[in-house]
């Protein structure tokens, strides 16, 4: 019974990561949408896709499921010499912090200048804390006390920008508008469309929040 407790002991983390990673721990989303305020598209608006010099795998898959999006919306697609705006995408970087508890171990008669000493859960496991190449016999033997602290985990997203075919003209791009939503630790191919398809609910809009994922 011991054997198989530390078995799931050390796969539960595992399959933590690996529902995170599939999208599969939630129906929702951040998303985070911003407009200029004279930008108000119509069904007639003239948009044109713009890609990606020398695109990378991930980089055409997203615009193939783009592409896909935008048609099944009913937008407005022309080739970049006759468009109004211009729509450009890519999968970016972030960091999202998360709360992680951090437990130390204080050993009976340590001396209080070192401070306690952290302990990983394969010494509570084992009833023992290693600390200065010493072994203590088992934690009810000292204080083990409990942190929260914040934890910087990498993340991806997909991002959405439109900017007009005037401000291009004069060499500054202004984003009319422009969308981000998060998608855990990878933005996973298969999980694109249902991605795309909820951002675009907020094309042309402002928001801030996390939004239900448009099935």
């Amino acid at each position: 019974v011991g054997m198989v407790r530390r078995k799931l002991h050390l796969l539960l983390p595992m399959l933590m990561v690996l529902a995170m990673a599939s999208g599969c721990a939630s129906h929702k989303a951040y998303v985070l949408a911003r407009r200029e305020a004279t930008f108000s598209p119509t069904p007639t608006t003239r948009i044109a896709v713009v890609d990606h010099l020398k695109p990378r795998p991930e980089d055409q898959e997203l615009s193939i499921a783009l592409l896909a999006e935008l048609k099944r919306k009913g937008f407005h697609l022309v080739p970049q010499v006759e468009a109004e705006y211009t729509l450009s995408y890519w999968i970016e970087e972030n960091w999202r912090q998360r709360k992680v508890t951090v437990k130390t171990y204080d050993p009976v008669g340590r001396d209080p200048y070192f401070g306690p000493s952290p302990i990983t859960p394969w010494q509570l496991e084992y009833g023992m804390a290693v600390s200065g190449g010493t072994i203590y016999p088992s934690p009810k033997d000292g204080r083990v006390t409990e942190t929260c602290v914040d934890d910087p985990v990498a993340v991806q997203g997909i991002r959405l920008q439109l900017y007009s075919r005037e401000s291009a003209r004069a060499g500054r791009l202004q984003t009319a508008w422009e969308g981000y939503i998060d998608a855990g630790f990878k933005v996973a191919p298969e999980r694109e469309p249902i991605l795309l398809r909820t951002l675009l609910t907020y094309f042309g809009k402002d928001y801030s929040g996390r939004a239900r994922l448009v099935e």
